[in-house]
């Protein structure tokens, strides 16, 4: 059923497979709506402006490989850190039989699949205009860094209960990238390594305030 709760609705999930619940596919048509259109389709339209902006950096090719490989992942760290920090209803949230945490990571999961569209549209349009496609190990680390700041987007916006704060957050950590791990671990092969591993500091944090609804309602304090 739909509990209303201040002009946004909350779907309230009866579980089993005796019928009370709700079909998969009709669960993920609402975390899709929950999460909204924009949000969804930004990466694939970021992945559309690289496109045209590395078509036009042909003799700039360090600026164009900063582009393709870092841009994307900023995009979608942004995009998680506006969807878990724009959530008003954690508190219905808590209150029904689905874990939280489910919810919120189907909600990521739903980003998750939108930036990996993203990133294939992004190689084939370099493909296609001739523009040099990113290659196996910097789609590699393309994903290993979308998916720290994705982790770090959604830990900021639930400890700080604001979505800007958390947008800030995710910038920072993509500043670090840029101008430290870029620097003292060159190539992508061992960048993504060190990257993948980060990524389980944020993923831990989110987890835990996800598993505990007094600190998460707390903002993690």
């Amino acid at each position: 059923m739909n509990l209303r709760a201040g002009g946004r609705y909350v779907l309230c999930m009866a579980g089993g497979s005796g019928g009370s619940g709700i079909s998969g596919i009709s669960l993920w048509r609402h975390e899709a709506r929950r999460v909204g259109g924009p949000a969804l389709f930004t990466p694939v339209f970021t992945a559309l402006v690289l496109v045209a902006a590395a078509e036009g950096l042909h003799r700039d090719g360090f600026l164009k490989q900063l582009l393709v490989t870092s841009a994307p992942a900023l995009v979608i760290g942004m995009t998680a850190a506006t969807v878990a920090g724009g959530e008003r209803a954690y508190e219905l949230l808590l209150t029904t039989p689905t874990p939280i945490r489910n919810t919120v990571w189907r909600r990521m999961a739903l980003l998750g699949f939108s930036a990996a569209v993203g990133v294939l549209a992004m190689a084939a349009g370099l493909e296609l205009t001739g523009a040099g496609p990113p290659s196996a190990l910097d789609l590699l680390l393309i994903s290993a860094f979308s998916a720290l700041l994705t982790a770090t987007g959604v830990w900021a916006a639930l400890a700080l209960r604001s979505a800007a704060g958390a947008a800030t957050v995710v910038l920072a950590v993509w500043l670090a990238k840029l101008f430290v791990l870029d620097r003292w671990a060159p190539g992508p092969a061992t960048q993504a390594l060190l990257v993948a591993v980060l990524t389980g500091l944020p993923l831990a944090r989110a987890g835990r305030l996800l598993a505990d609804g007094a600190r998460l309602l707390e903002g993690g304090r």
